[in-house]
């Protein structure tokens, strides 16, 4: 209370919402003997001031993605799709400048089997596809036909890869043809998906 202007200041508890009351005695100061004893009610809400976060993503341009693709039966039209449009996709990351890493895993998962050594383990699903070279061109043979070739798709958790990659990943500078064949992982996987357990 400043006794010169009879402003009351009121702070509350921090965190505290809600209504609040308290009592002050007020009196006369010529004549102390009369006074009288005042209840003030206050109510205390949040002010939610309306705030802009500004990030700055200068100085970090690394994401790393992973592509869980479904490679059961019914899903090769689907992979051909998600194929046809990974360069789009791509020219969002490039738009950005960003510095990229995408890997590919399927839905299909293969448990070790108790029977056989780690060598000998069925972790791999054979995928007939189109050989390519590094520039994601088809490679073709003395007729000019496209060379086919039977692709190792990992069941096991194992980022899928191709011979065409020096890493089983995708980076700003690998070829849209060989991001496109990365995807087609074949649809001889389970039914049973089990994309979190690949995770």
């Amino acid at each position: 209370l400043d006794r010169t202007t009879g402003h009351l200041t009121y702070a509350p508890s921090p965190g505290f919402i809600g209504e609040d009351r308290f009592k002050y005695y007020t009196i006369d100061e010529n004549n102390p003997a009369l006074g009288l004893e005042n209840t003030v009610t206050v109510g205390v809400v949040p002010i939610r001031d309306l705030k802009q976060i500004a990030v700055d993503r200068s100085r970090s341009r690394e994401v790393d993605l992973v592509f869980v693709i479904n490679n059961s039966p019914s899903m090769a039209a689907h992979q051909g799709r998600i194929a046809g449009n990974l360069k789009r996709f791509r020219e969002l990351f490039d738009a950005r400048d960003l510095d990229y890493r995408i890997g590919v895993l399927t839905t299909d998962f293969v448990n070790a089997d108790q029977n056989r050594g780690a060598d000998d383990q069925s972790y791999y699903k054979k995928v007939r596809s189109v050989e390519i070279d590094a520039s994601g061109k088809p490679v073709v043979d003395n007729r000019g036909r496209p060379k086919a070739v039977t692709k190792h798709v990992a069941s096991n958790g194992t980022l899928v890869t191709l011979p065409a990659l020096a890493q089983p990943w995708v980076t700003p500078k690998t070829p849209d043809g060989v991001f496109a064949e990365l995807v087609k992982v074949g649809t001889n996987g389970d039914s049973n998906r089990t994309a979190f357990t690949s995770v």
